[in-house]
């Protein structure tokens, strides 16, 4: 009986000393931290003209509040609408976690959650200047035909007074180059209308443009 109890104990005692190894091993395996895997990719994106494929939609509960939309351009500005464009985003970064289910050999996942109001007031702005755009396009257009647009503006800018932006950022981070080949966006917006508490999503996803056949993330468009 005292050799049974023995050999298990030993057993028991080798196969936490098997977790242990190899927890350690996944841990030494990260040569940089989630935040400098951040770096590195803002870095590539600051220092090279890379192209990507986006698309989006948005969501009030179930209901699609516009048709899924698909954009490939160089520009960022244009590539990342309706979002925040990457170049902006480092100053309202707040918290950086690797996603281990993701992460590979290959990639280096890293979820980036944005600070509210930063990203809040970043948003608001975008979207008004994405509005005064817009109306001087259509005014262009429609000379004379369409009425001023200074009251809609000035709804826009009431509703956006009201409204919180919660968004996390996750970036596939190729370990060789540093690039980050795909990026997905998962915004919430809160706000209240005639005392109602509304709730919008817009889900974002962008994928590099590569003339060669790299491997690309498991999950990429």
């Amino acid at each position: 009986m005292y050799g049974s109890a023995y050999q298990r104990l030993m057993l028991c005692g080798g196969l936490l000393l098997a977790i242990i190894v190899q927890l350690t091993a996944c841990t030494q395996a990260e040569d940089h931290t989630a935040q400098e895997w951040v770096d590195i990719a803002f870095e590539s994106l600051h220092n090279s003209a890379l192209q990507y494929d986006g698309q989006w939609e948005g969501r009030r509960g179930n209901e699609r509040i516009y048709p899924r939309e698909t954009v490939h351009s160089a520009s960022s500005e244009a590539a990342w609408q309706p979002v925040v464009p990457p170049e902006a985003v480092p100053s309202m970064m707040e918290d950086f976690h690797f996603d281990t289910r993701q992460s590979s050999s290959e990639y280096a996942v890293i979820d980036m959650k944005m600070e509210q109001s930063k990203y809040t007031n970043a948003m608001q702005a975008r979207m008004l200047e994405q509005f005064d755009v817009l109306a001087n396009q259509a005014g262009t257009r429609m000379k004379g035909q369409l009425p001023d647009s200074a009251d809609e503006r000035s709804l826009l800018e009431a509703l956006w007074k009201h409204v919180e932006v919660d968004a996390v950022y996750k970036m596939w981070i190729h370990r060789q180059s540093g690039v980050p080949e795909q990026v997905e966006v998962n915004a919430s917006l809160h706000y209240t209308i005639d005392g109602n508490n509304m709730q919008e999503t817009i889900a974002c996803r962008y994928v590099l443009i590569s003339n060669d056949e790299s491997p690309r993330p498991e999950t990429a468009l």
